[in-house]
């Protein structure tokens, strides 16, 4: 009975065999001929476009960050300070070792201080590395953007599509990606602004500290020179009032005089240690670095005319250069936004017809396409940001106004000060000069007391202290005007300056 059952059973396999193997090859064959079918009328399926090759993706890597710089070599920033290219050349023969410490040991002049602040400021070494940096930001876009357009490719032959895109840009949107480029631009603009503004702050305190430095030095020599003339004159009142040519009160008014000079002497001694060490700060120097006595300069001195002057610093100042950079790039991202919230293409819901509608159980309308899932957040965040767009174009004009004030009253303390110093070099130092010939004559004479004599001689050398330092002062006033304009006036244009 058993062996009936199973000679019946393989008799009915082999019999199906034959039409099991039909069927799965039918199957396989459906199968592997299968496409989706498209959703709504008027679609097709596209082919998937061949893939760019590696090597062309790795070429393309570069292509934002070659355009920006090929459209940088056509747009020069303008620069606050050139140094001259010979000191250029030497100093960065030097590197950071021994040598350029020790170029400061010896008289060096202003154009080698600039120099040094030009290339050894740790400001500005900052500031370009930043810059440096931000330019990486051209490679993260292209790599995101890449990386969608593989995507891309690689889903368009499979997805059954969303409708019609005809009207609109295709997916990854390449335009988002070129936005992204231009706002990279702007904060590099942004960033060669902060660049020019590190290099003029360098700068600017290296003149600062060159000429306090320049008035400490001058000023301890006019000072040595007092202390040894009332020494003299203490020694003399000493010597007539043990013979009883003069009065105590002599002995003890030239013993004053002799204590404030010597006291103001130690003064200057510290007046240079902070002028040496304003210079290596802008220098780069450490702090144990020499340095030497400051060379002569800064004898013709001319005045701006202040309305020009105004009228260029919106083109010239970096803040405001700075300002206008980060005004373009908030504009780009907010474009971007847009872009992004609102990408314009359809579900392609227009190209149904109503029977199909119908048969769906609509009710026959073309519907438009949504904005974005995200529409409500997007539109939100955009209202912020264009908000924050007129905030920051508000700011730069009250950054405007007060860097035009700030230069109308540096423009002031420069007149001021060239018009002090000009008093003390042509009148006062003279008239102090002739006062004390003409006291030491009468003194011998018998006609002037030790008393007038004496203050005649102090009253000469506080006219050459006080000239000294109107002289630094007006280089530093000079200085700070240059840094309020944004542009050194030895590259102002001939004729841009009043005497």
């Amino acid at each position: 009975m058993n062996r009936a059952l199973i000679a019946t059973s393989l008799s009915l396999l082999l019999w199906r065999a034959p039409a099991a193997i039909a069927d799965y090859s039918s199957l396989k064959g459906e199968v592997e001929s299968y496409r989706p079918a498209a959703v709504h009328l008027g679609q097709r399926i596209s082919p998937a476009p061949a893939q760019a090759p590696k090597e062309e993706q790795k070429l393309k890597a570069g292509a934002l960050l070659a355009r920006w710089e090929a459209g940088e070599q056509g747009r020069p920033v303008r620069q606050f300070y050139r140094p001259e290219r010979a000191l250029i050349e030497k100093y960065i023969s030097l590197g950071d070792g021994e040598g350029s410490l020790a170029v400061l040991e010896k008289d060096f002049t202003l154009p080698e201080a600039e120099t040094l602040a030009f290339l050894r400021n740790p400001e500005i070494k900052a500031a370009l590395a930043e810059r440096e940096a931000l330019k990486e930001q051209f490679g993260q876009v292209e790599g995101v953007q890449i990386a969608l357009e593989s995507y891309s490719s690689l889903t368009q032959g499979v997805m059954t599509g969303a409708g019609g895109m005809e009207k609109s840009e295709p997916f990854p949107f390449n335009s988002v990606a070129a936005l992204k480029g231009e706002a990279i631009a702007a904060d590099l603009e942004a960033a060669d602004q902060r660049v020019e503004i590190a290099r003029r702050n360098a700068v600017t305190a290296a003149r600062r500290g060159y000429w306090e430095l320049r008035r400490a030095v001058e000023s301890s020599r006019i000072m040595a020179s007092m202390v040894e003339l009332l020494t003299a004159s203490k020694d003399a009142a000493l010597s007539r009032y043990a013979t009883g040519g003069a009065a105590f009160p002599e002995v003890t008014e030239a013993a004053s005089a002799l204590l404030k000079a010597q006291d103001g002497l130690l003064t200057m001694g510290r007046e240079r240690e902070n002028a040496e060490a304003m210079l290596r700060e802008a220098l780069g120097l450490p702090d144990g670095a020499k340095i030497g006595n400051p060379s002569d300069g800064g004898e013709d001195i001319s005045l701006p005319a202040l309305e020009p002057l105004l009228s260029s610093i919106p083109e010239k100042r970096q803040e405001l250069l700075a300002l206008r950079a980060e005004v373009a790039k908030m504009e780009k991202m907010i474009a971007m936004r847009e872009r992004m919230a609102y990408p314009g293409y359809s579900q392609g819901r227009e190209k149904e017809n109503l029977s199909s509608s119908a048969s769906m159980g609509g009710g026959g309308q073309n519907s438009a396409s949504p904005k974005s899932p995200w529409f409500v957040a997007d539109e939100y965040y955009l209202r912020e940001q264009r908000k924050m767009l007129q905030a920051k174009k508000a700011e730069l004009e009250m950054a405007q106004n007060a860097a035009v004030l700030d230069a109308r009253v540096k423009w002031s303390a420069l007149e001021t000060a060239l018009r002090e110093w000009a008093l003390y070099e042509d009148k006062l130092k003279e008239l102090a000069r002739a006062g004390r010939e003409s006291a030491d004559r009468g003194f011998s004479a018998g006609s002037v007391s030790f008393g007038e004599a004496l203050l005649a001689r102090v009253m000469w050398f506080d006219a050459k202290l006080s000239g000294a330092g109107k002289k630094a002062a007006a280089n530093i006033a000079k200085a700070e005007l240059e840094a309020a304009t944004g542009e050194s006036f030895s590259l102002l244009p001939a004729g841009g300056n009043e005497k």
